[in-house]
């Protein structure tokens, strides 16, 4: 409403029974897609996969909830108090999947692979893009790309969580936009050096477009948050 701003909107939905559920849903359906390959390679059967993905999902639902509460927080000690709530909640999902797993390299498996998650939630638009050029990846491809990305992102001192706290700060800070843009250029020269090993001139080219979307996207989210923050420590900032 013209009363309400989008963070406290989407409050609202956080707490709001139905709300959740609907976006559970929808996490765990995009969980089957990223998970996939790791589903694949456990064997699991169509109940251990359910009650597998049900685990993730529900820690994933946990952290984006407590971000969208972060949006209208009425205080640092608040935010601090939200962000206790997603560690605990990820501790709490990665033990019940050791549990599950029951095998200590399994578990060094998905360990690996939810570490990668944020290459890996970029694959099925990656694919796309090479399918459009012309120039699709092979399987060990695939993983190649997967693995140069993430140790661009893991080693690059500087780089911002930005689906954690550190993004939290960052648009706290009020530099959320500049930042990203520092580190996203940074990375991209890394990441484009590092695949000219393993794509060909096509390919590289279609990973640049294909980069270049997903960061336009991803500042669009930014900019978005930031918008909200401001506009919950200025309302006036919301009429602008």
């Amino acid at each position: 409403s013209g009363d309400e701003s989008l963070g406290q909107s989407l409050r609202r939905m956080s707490e709001n029974p139905a709300g959740r559920a609907m976006m559970n849903q929808g996490i765990k359906a995009m969980s089957a897609m990223w998970f996939a390959d790791l589903v694949d390679e456990f064997g699991l059967t169509r109940e251990e996969e359910d009650y597998f993905l049900r685990l993730v999902a529900g820690g994933m639902s946990s952290q984006q909830q407590a971000g969208m509460k972060m949006m209208t927080a009425e205080s640092d000690a608040e935010r601090e108090a939200l962000q206790a709530e997603v560690v605990e909640a990820q501790e709490a999902t990665r033990d019940a999947i050791k549990d599950f797993l029951n095998n200590d390299e399994d578990f060094a498996t998905y360990e690996h692979y939810n570490e990668q998650l944020p290459e890996r939630q970029q694959l099925e638009g990656l694919r796309n893009t090479m399918l459009e050029a012309g120039a699709p990846l092979t399987r060990e491809q695939e993983e190649s790309v997967i693995e140069a990305m993430y140790k661009v992102r893991t080693t690059k001192a500087a780089t911002t969580d930005w689906k954690g706290p550190g993004g939290m700060e960052a648009i706290v800070s009020g530099d959320a936009t500049g930042k990203f843009e520092q580190e996203w250029q940074q990375n991209s020269r890394a990441t484009e050096a590092a695949l000219g090993k393993i794509l060909d001139k096509e390919q590289l080219d279609a990973f640049r477009r294909f980069q270049t979307q997903m960061k336009d996207m991803q500042l669009m989210s930014i900019k978005m948050a930031e918008k909200m923050f401001q506009a919950k420590k200025d309302p006036a900032a919301g009429d602008e």
